[in-house]
């Protein structure tokens, strides 16, 4: 199956305004991402109205009175613009011959309202040169050309559905046509029916929904038969399962994550039985993940994928699953569609970046403490930046912020720098990426300075940009290193020394210190872990802060470590 090339959107369509929302493009694999209620079901619901021959909606899904629209855009591509335009003579009011109209359109993007599988409007043309734009755009017979030229690619394509909302339960032998339907219906009849009536081929239950069955939950579980009876006081057939460790067991006394596999099984397998050609089928299923471990969640996934790509299948998927997101990198032919409120209506937008993948965490508000990690990573040069840092904090927010909770400091290394980037971890891949560890991202580095008009090097310019870029928060020292914001009065307790001057802006610190007393500084350079503790053992109180911008920096960092842990005063 070639994936139509175009972009499908809907307007004034329940949860949907007056701005068309929807498909930018389609691929093989389609995931809908989103929180409850963000609209994700109802993109989904636009699709009986695709595929059938009036894609007319019914009055009471009509949002604000205004009818809902189906609005398509077709990239234009050189070699159909030739065939449709080959035989056409010069158009009037269109200042180019045929060849270099072509040109001209080639790249371009055609906007039409969709009422039939050829009944269409045309609602604007988009080129690559604005001025050709501006200048053919409203050409009528122009766009009367392309109009006749544009069709519906899904008409009459099967779409099949799974609700979020299901159950497999037992049923009576049913009569005609096999039905199955969204919320589990029709699955106990449709499997004792297979493996029962002569003239339907059992083996698409007892070896190949078996097989599938053992491949999404090995090696949880291992299933030997899957069987039909009927309880005779009922009437009612019921579908058991043989595990091996757990012998036969009934699908109804069985977990809702097992009887999820199974319908999609059923459906995969069943509900398509006699159709050699799936290249013109769409599966819809929604939140699979409900009552599924994350391990399950994905071997499912695979699953579908693998089935998708061998039967030519196209696949949408709705989830509220942060699984998704790692599910889908990197593959050409798979794509996250992100479904969220914005001012009372739904929007949607392809996922491209790792920014919009970060983004999804916040909209679906997932943080990293929920897989037992720290929401934030403080990245400091070494041990005795820790030491300062935790402790400083310690006093501003007064005991509130804690490492290993709220945040964890992670040391980089000051000759490692240059090897480290905050850039989106797909750019980059010659530098290890600090957004690998953790996406949030605080980065503190000395300023390294000698003198007031000094420069910063280019390795803390690249990273400082990056990190902002990525929504992190960048603390370079206010003065030549970290130790500098240690305040005179810490170093006469520590050191017992009467009357210490206070270590100036770009001052090294360990020529301070011998200035203050002999050799101290020499002790210092063989030890500054230990000199950080012995010095922050002697901080109290807030006065200990009002050194250089120390302060301020402790506001913005603290500020940061609350918002992405979410504490509330």
């Amino acid at each position: 199956m070639t994936v139509p090339d175009i972009a499908i959107k809907v307007s004034n369509f329940k949860c949907f305004g007056e701005v068309p929302q929807g498909f930018d493009a389609f691929k093989l694999f389609n995931i809908l991402i989103g929180r409850n209620n963000s609209g994700k079901s109802a993109l989904l619901d636009i699709f009986p109205n695709l595929v059938s021959d009036k894609p007319e909606f019914e009055l009471h899904l009509h949002r604000s009175g205004r009818p809902p629209e189906l609005i398509a855009c077709t990239p234009l591509r050189r070699q159909s613009l030739y065939e449709r335009f080959r035989d056409a003579p010069p158009l009037r009011g269109v200042p180019y011959q045929i060849p270099q109209l072509i040109d001209e359109l080639d790249g371009g993007r055609f906007t039409w309202r969709m009422h039939g599988p050829r009944d269409t409007d045309s609602l604007g043309l988009e080129l690559r040169d604005k001025i050709v734009e501006a200048r053919i755009s409203g050409n009528k017979e122009l766009l009367a050309h392309l109009r006749k030229g544009v069709t519906n690619p899904f008409h009459r394509w099967k779409f099949y559905r799974i609700a979020a909302e299901r159950d497999i339960v037992p049923e009576l032998c049913g009569e005609g046509d096999i039905q199955i339907k969204g919320n589990g219906r029709g699955v106990t009849d449709a499997i004792q029916r297979f493996i029962n009536d002569s003239h339907l081929p059992s083996e698409l239950v007892i070896d190949k929904m078996l097989s599938s069955l053992n491949e999404i939950f090995g090696p949880d579980a291992t299933f030997k038969e899957i069987i039909c009876q009927r309880d005779q006081s009922t009437k009612c057939w019921e579908i058991f399962l043989n595990e091996a460790t757990k012998g036969r067991i009934r699908l109804s006394q069985s977990g809702s994550g097992l009887k999820t596999v199974i319908l999609v099984l059923a459906q995969l397998i069943l509900d398509v039985h006699g159709r050699s050609d799936l290249s013109n089928v769409i599966f819809a299923f929604e939140e699979l993940e409900n009552n599924i471990h994350p391990a399950l969640l994905r071997r499912l996934l695979g699953y579908l994928l693998t089935f998708a790509r061998e039967k030519d299948a196209m696949m949408l998927l709705t989830t509220h699953s942060n699984v998704a997101i790692d599910f889908v990198a990197k593959k050409e032919d798979a794509q996250l569609v992100h479904v969220m409120h914005d001012k009372g209506v739904s929007v949607c937008r392809t996922v491209s970046t790792y920014a919009h993948n970060s983004f999804i965490l916040d909209d679906l508000d997932i943080r990293a403490s929920d897989i037992l990690q720290s929401n934030c990573i403080i990245w400091v040069e070494g041990p005795s930046d820790r030491v300062y840092i935790n402790r400083w904090l310690e006093i501003f927010a007064e005991g509130r912020l804690r490492e290993g909770l709220h945040y964890q400091c992670v040391f980089y290394g000051g000759r490692l720098l240059s090897h480290l980037t905050a850039a989106p971890p797909e750019t980059l891949e010659e530098y290890i990426c600090l957004l690998r560890a953790n996406r949030r991202v605080c980065l503190v580095m000395d300023s390294d300075r000698q003198k007031r008009d000094s420069a910063l090097n280019s390795t803390k310019l690249r990273l400082q940009k990056e990190v902002e870029d990525s929504g992190g928060l960048v603390w370079i020292t206010g003065g030549r290193e970290i130790e500098n914001y240690v305040h005179a009065d810490v170093v006469a307790r520590t050191l017992s020394i009467e009357n210490s001057k206070q270590v100036t802006r770009y001052q090294k610190f360990s020529n301070y210190l011998n200035a203050q007393k002999k050799k101290e500084g020499d002790r210092f350079d063989r030890n500054k872990h230990e000199y950080s503790v012995r010095f922050t053992r002697e901080m109290s109180g807030e006065d200990c802060l009002g050194v250089l911008d120390l302060t301020a920096r402790l506001q913005e960092l603290s500020a940061q470590i609350i918002s992405w842990n979410d504490i509330r005063a």
